[in-house]
């Protein structure tokens, strides 16, 4: 709550001591008048500009009857107006200098009045403060008010007339008056009266109006009241970049506002700014790089259109990529003109069974339909981009979003029909944190969050699948990458609706955005430095990644589902390889610490194509780094495999194998290699011929019988695991695999070929 001070003390080294220390606390000097060189009547001016401070030569005293003063008389006899020795009292020169004073005087100008004019902007909680000295038949009473408009005024303080031989500092605060702040013109009125005769006099001299900044302004080489904090309103008058060094850099703010100059929020800084962003430029002239963020506090409305700049992943010609806008008014379309128009997509939750992407136009209009704040859209590359080539990185592109930044909390609807995936969006042109959104809407969605990252004709799952525990990606150069927690402006992403929600909507606010910068189009885990040991591991099909599970140790995990570690797959691909809890396939799990090499992990595989397998490790961190080895258990085969040392092969037919594999960190002392059965060989037909696979048996014999039990096929002296039969006369009907091993006995497989 703002008080009102009078200081009307005439011990004068406590008020100039005052008065410095007010200076040192936040005080600025706006305007200040020391006369030093005021002439005597009748050349004393009636219009005097401020010679100190931040308002030199703009701010101005009026005793020339206008501005609501009035007009006074410098005359060479009886003068009301004129000047006499002045004094250092009050005078916040490094230097002070007696010089002039302005000088008041003779009873005919009882009643009238001086003006203080000065502006405000950028200011408040003023105090004036002046020295002042009066003869016995000087004016004896001082009255002060203010006025915002030189019209209304109001009365303020109290008598501040001093009838005394030497100078005293009069000090009246305004700071409890709301109304005088941060204004385009404050006018101070003083009116005298109670002089009774014409050599009566008041002399004023070093009239001083203090104030707190609220803004800094930035000319393009410095900043007027220093760099802007949390109480500072910024003001942008040329140009500036977060990226350049000081005085330059990122800040946080009280407001922004860019007038002119080109603002430019530098890749990998980021500026918070408590209130309103008003951009009175074009939007060309305020830019958010790539991987820079524009934090906002209070959700208040923005004014003025800005860019942002986003770069995809790398993409090739007939790509997609999930994007949200961060700005009010981006035109869909707009935003990629060059992709075609049936290649904009949103999703349909309801739609088949898993819901399915539909096209935005024709039923929206081009020319009129913008991104909804909150939400997903798929958008495909345009034609024109390069095409793919094996060994070649892609292409980025370098997006751009026009409009008014977004800056309040929206409430996107979520359906839970089918399998409850939702597409959305960040709405923010700053990143937001996963870990923030998990926690805000954990009565609305399960742990997880979904990013396409599939290039067009791959096989294996489109989606990057994130928790608190990493990113795993069947792209593997996407979940390479070193996650960060959050989610980057423009970022489209997939969430589910949990199993028995109590909350209908994911609710995006302030609360959510995050200065941390830097990474792909998507990054993420939890931001929280917690211990973590992991291991992603890539699934192949001789020619490609077609999938990655990501298996971790890390605080907080347990042996079951932990909301916002555990990672379900998305299951929109008929080959997977993913971990196995409660009996569910999950793309990302997490497990408990401490770590110990005693524990199993059951891991599923699934595939709708026939044909030969490898498992391998991407890459680790954590303990996985140093000695500590990972083990692939087939059971199949009874093989167990060292995946430090390589990658491990394997055929399959098609079908779901959910105990198949385990994930164990220690070999097995003292095991025999069982006996061969037919849960170890894999037979398929592909393309007209007969595979079989024995995994980790050798076969010596291989006999085909039909159900008749007659012989149709023998070979002998196959010395390995593996055999391809082709050109056999038979066609559409059930055979018996008889597999013969040198060691390990005999077994029958029961195949329809």
């Amino acid at each position: 709550m703002k008080k009102t001070l009078l200081f009307n003390s005439r011990t004068l080294m406590v008020l100039v001591f005052g008065l410095f220390f007010n200076l040192a606390s936040g005080q600025t000097l706006v305007a200040g008048w020391t006369f030093d060189n005021t002439d005597a009547a009748p050349n004393t001016p009636k219009v005097v500009t401020a010679n100190i401070g931040s308002q030199t030569g703009t701010a101005t005293i009026y005793a020339d009857g206008t501005n609501g003063s009035s007009n006074w008389l410098s005359t060479a006899s009886n003068p009301e107006l004129t000047s006499f020795a002045g004094s250092t009292v009050n005078d916040p020169r490094t230097t002070p200098n007696a010089g002039s004073a302005y000088s008041i005087a003779n009873s005919s100008a009882n009643t009238k009045k001086i003006i203080l004019k000065v502006s405000m902007t950028g200011y408040e909680n003023p105090v004036l403060s002046f020295s002042t000295r009066g003869t016995s038949t000087g004016f004896n009473t001082h009255q002060w008010a203010w006025s915002v408009d030189g019209i209304a005024f109001t009365n303020f303080g109290s008598n501040t007339a001093v009838t005394s031989t030497t100078f005293l500092v009069r000090t009246l605060d305004l700071s409890a008056i709301n109304g005088v702040d941060n204004v385009a013109n404050l006018y101070l009125r003083l009116t005298v009266s109670g002089a009774s005769n014409n050599s009566g006099n008041n002399r004023l001299d070093n009239i001083l109006i203090e104030a707190t900044p609220t803004s800094t302004t930035w000319n393009g080489t410095a900043w007027s009241n220093g760099t802007p904090t949390s109480s500072l309103d910024a003001i942008i008058a040329g140009d500036y970049s977060t990226g350049a060094a000081a005085p330059q850099g990122a800040f946080t703010a009280k407001s922004l506002t860019v007038n002119s100059g080109i603002f430019t929020v530098a890749s990998g800084t980021s500026v918070t700014v408590e209130n309103a962003i008003v951009n009175n430029a074009a939007s060309s002239n305020f830019i958010v790089e790539n991987n820079a963020n524009l934090i906002q506090t209070n959700a208040v409305a923005n004014t003025g259109s800005i860019k942002v700049k986003r770069n995809s992943n790398p993409l090739y010609r007939f790509d997609y990529t999930l994007w949200s806008s961060p700005l009010i008014g981006q035109n869909l379309k707009g935003f990629s003109s060059a992709t075609l128009s049936n290649r904009f997509y949103t999703y349909n939750t309801a739609t088949g069974t898993n819901g399915d992407y539909e096209a935005v136009f024709p039923t929206q209009s081009e020319g009129s339909y913008n991104f909804e704040s909150g939400k997903g859209y798929l958008i495909r590359t345009p034609d024109s981009h390069p095409a793919y080539v094996a060994g070649n990185p892609g292409t980025v592109i370098n997006a751009e979003f026009t409009g008014v930044p977004y800056n309040q909390s929206v409430n996107v609807a979520l359906s839970n029909a089918n399998t409850g995936f939702n597409l959305v969006g960040n709405p923010y042109p700053s990143a937001i944190s996963i870990a923030q959104l998990f926690s805000s809407n954990s009565d609305a969605i399960d742990g997880t969050i979904w990013f396409w990252r599939k290039r067009n004709g791959a096989s294996g799952s489109g989606y990057a699948t994130s928790t608190g525990m990493g990113v795993t990606s069947a792209q593997p150069e996407a979940a390479a990458l070193n996650p960060n927690g959050v989610i980057n402006a423009g970022q489209g992403f997939f969430v589910k609706v949990k199993s028995g929600a109590t909350q209908n909507t994911l609710n995006f606010s302030n609360a959510l955005r995050s200065a941390t910068t830097g990474g792909a189009f998507f990054r993420n885990a939890n931001t929280t430095e917690v211990e973590r040991h992991r291991i992603w591991l890539n699934l192949s099909n001789g020619t490609e990644v077609v999938g990655q599970t990501l298996l971790g140790y890390m605080t907080g995990a347990t042996s079951g589902v932990d909301y916002g570690i555990e990672g379900s797959y998305f299951n929109d691909s008929g080959i997977a390889f993913t971990s196995y809890i409660e009996n569910k396939e999950f793309a990302i799990q997490g497990r408990s610490l401490p770590f110990t090499s005693d524990d199993v992990v059951p891991m599923s595989f699934k595939t709708d194509v026939a044909g030969n397998y490898t498992i391998a490790i991407d890459h680790v961190d954590g303990l996985f780094a140093g000695s500590q080895e990972v083990f692939l258990k087939d059971n199949t085969t009874g093989q167990l495999h060292n995946l430090k040392s390589g990658a491990y092969s394997f055929a399959s037919e098609t079908g779901v194998f959910n105990n198949r594999f385990e994930i164990v960190y220690r070999a097995a002392l003292g095991v025999k290699v069982p006996a061969i059965s037919s849960n170890n060989i894999v037979a398929y037909k592909q393309n007209g011929s007969l595979v079989i696979n024995s995994g980790n048996y050798v076969m010596e014999n291989i006999e085909l019988y039909d159900m008749s039990g007659r012989l149709i096929y023998t070979k002998n002296n196959i010395d390995t695991s593996s055999a391809v039969i082709a050109n056999l006369p038979i066609a559409n009907q059930v055979l018996v695999v008889k597999i013969t091993t040198a060691e390990n006995g005999t077994a029958n497989k029961k195949i329809v070929y």
